[in-house]
């Protein structure tokens, strides 16, 4: 039996890993230098579940003492379409 590997699955890689890699480290220098004051905590809000692995990465190159908080956010219900209504 054949091991799964995602790979067969992927036609084409659009934004590579090393890519992303260094756009997080750029955006965590970019929030390091624009919230210098470390007596102010940031603050860093993820709209779940999108943002956790994004978030994640990002808060180990941020070198400023953060807190993280999580928002659930949804305008879908049980539809595949937005009601228009969004819930928090």
């Amino acid at each position: 039996m054949k091991k799964y590997d995602i790979n067969d699955d992927i036609d084409y890689t659009m934004i590579s890993e090393s890519e992303i890699e260094n756009i997080v480290k750029k955006v965590a220098a970019e929030i390091d230098r624009d919230y210098p004051d470390p007596e102010k905590r940031l603050l860093l809000l993820g709209i779940l579940k999108g943002s956790v692995v994004f978030m994640g990465e990002l808060m180990k190159k941020i070198t400023l003492p953060l807190e993280i908080d999580f928002m659930k956010v949804s305008s879908y219900g049980s539809g595949t379409k937005t009601s228009g209504q969004v819930n928090i």
